[in-house]
């Protein structure tokens, strides 16, 4: 993973990666602390994981980084994203 990424991103300057779903990969630690020490990138990783989101993480990252939590709508906010006006239709909808 880490020659692979590597290759990617060589000479190309400044480089973002958003890495998803990285709890999958053994090892992904180790890559992705070695490519914030050698390389010109910003790195994001997301995941469904609560391994991902546990305080195992600030272990595995060195303590650097930061943690985003991302929820699900509320009603009221779905209701608006969809321009709904019947609660219990978008109730039902917002469960599919």
């Amino acid at each position: 993973m880490y020659a692979d990424l590597l290759s990617a991103i060589d000479g190309k300057g400044r480089c973002y990666l958003f890495l998803d779903e990285l709890q999958e990969i053994d090892g992904w630690e180790k890559v992705v602390n070695t490519l914030m020490e050698s390389a010109d990138v910003d790195i994001y990783v997301t995941g469904s994981n609560s391994k991902l989101m546990s305080s195992e993480i600030s272990t595995c990252l060195s303590g650097r980084y930061v943690s985003i939590p991302v929820y699900t709508l509320s009603l009221r906010e779905y209701m608006a994203f969809k321009d709904a006006e019947d609660r219990y239709s978008a109730f039902e909808n917002s469960l599919q």
